[in-house]
C-alpha cells in the first residue's frame, strides 16, 4: 500500500453544540457521555470490525462510511484487536497511516495511542512508538494513553477488573482521566 505524502495543518476549532465530532475505533464506552456532558455537543461513533485481525480490516471500514468526511473534529483510537493479534509492525503502521489518511479533510484529528495492556504491557510500546511517529510525520496532534496512565501511582488500580485479570480500557475511574485529557486538546 502507498500512501501520499501529505500533513495535517493543527488548527485551533472550537468545540460547539453544532460540531461535527466522531470518535473513530476501539475505546471506553463511558467516555462518550462524559464527553458530550462536558462539551455540549453530540459525539459520532465508528467502531471498528470485531472479527478479522488485519489493519486493513479497520482501513476497509472506514473507506466505506463517508459520513465523517465532513466532521470538524476526529478522535481515533488505534483498533484494538489488530494489535492484540501482534500484527506485524511494518503493515501495522502503514495501515494507521493509511486511515490517518482518510482523515486528511477533517478540521483537526487527535490521534491517540492504545491503552497500557495488562499482564504484558512490554507487547504494546511499539504501537505507540509507531503512532508517535506518524503522529509526528502527519503533524498531528498525539495522545499517549501508554504515558498518561503509568505515570500515575498505582495507576493498574484502572484495568484490574478482579484479582490480576485485567480490563482493555479503564474503569469508570480512568476514564475520567482520559476524558481530561482529551478535553484538554479539544480547547
Amino acid at each position: 500500500m502507498i500512501i501520499p505524502d501529505y500533513k495535517f495543518s493543527l488548527k485551533e476549532i472550537p468545540v460547539e453544540k453544532e460540531s461535527k465530532i466522531y470518535i473513530v475505533g476501539d475505546f471506553p464506552p463511558r467516555l462518550i457521555n462524559i464527553l458530550e456532558e462536558k462539551t455540549g455537543s453530540e459525539f459520532k461513533v465508528i467502531k471498528f470490525p470485531q472479527k478479522g485481525y488485519h489493519i486493513l480490516t479497520s482501513f476497509l471500514t472506514l473507506f466505506k462510511n463517508p459520513s465523517f468526511k465532513d466532521s470538524d473534529i476526529i478522535l481515533l483510537f488505534p483498533p484494538f484487536l489488530s494489535i492484540l493479534r501482534k500484527t506485524p509492525l511494518e503493515e501495522w503502521k502503514k495501515g494507521m497511516d493509511a486511515i490517518l489518511y482518510l482523515f486528511k479533510k477533517a478540521g483537526k484529528v487527535i490521534l491517540l495511542s492504545p491503552f497500557p495492556s495488562l499482564p504484558e504491557l512490554q507487547n504494546f510500546i511499539p504501537y505507540v512508538n509507531i503512532l508517535e511517529k506518524i503522529a509526528s510525520l502527519r503533524n498531528v496532534e498525539f495522545v499517549n494513553l501508554y504515558s498518561l496512565y503509568t505515570h500515575i501511582e498505582n495507576w493498574k488500580r484502572f484495568f484490574m477488573i478482579n484479582n490480576n485479570i485485567y480490563s482493555v480500557f479503564p474503569d469508570k475511574e480512568g476514564v475520567k482521566i482520559l476524558a481530561e485529557e482529551i478535553l484538554k486538546k479539544l480547547k
